[in-house]
């Protein structure tokens, strides 16, 4: 079974959206906007993406250590039930900006 970080890395040349690139657009939302979702079916609705594309850019970051998240059994078929942005998180966002 593929790893999450497959399609974090990967995506870019398979489909037609970038992972690190959604990863930055999430990631600057969770800090910018306190209303803005935190449970993954709900970013997905908001952002119009299915769990195959809202997964790896969460996968992002998770796997670089700028989110939090719990692993929790169930979530199927998204990644995770939820992620709350920390200090990581905000340094990042800055960082790209």
């Amino acid at each position: 079974m593929p790893k999450d970080e497959l399609f974090a890395s990967f995506d870019q040349f398979w489909k037609e959206w970038n992972p690190a690139e959604d990863a930055r657009r999430l990631a600057a939302d969770l800090v910018n906007d306190k209303t803005f979702p935190r449970i993954l079916p709900e970013i997905g609705e908001r952002y119009g993406w299915e769990a195959r594309r809202l997964n790896p850019a969460v996968a992002y970051l998770i796997n670089r250590q700028l989110v939090s998240a719990s692993k929790v059994i169930g979530a199927q078929p998204w990644l995770t039930r939820d992620i709350e942005d920390t200090a990581d998180t905000r340094r990042f966002v800055r960082n790209r900006s």
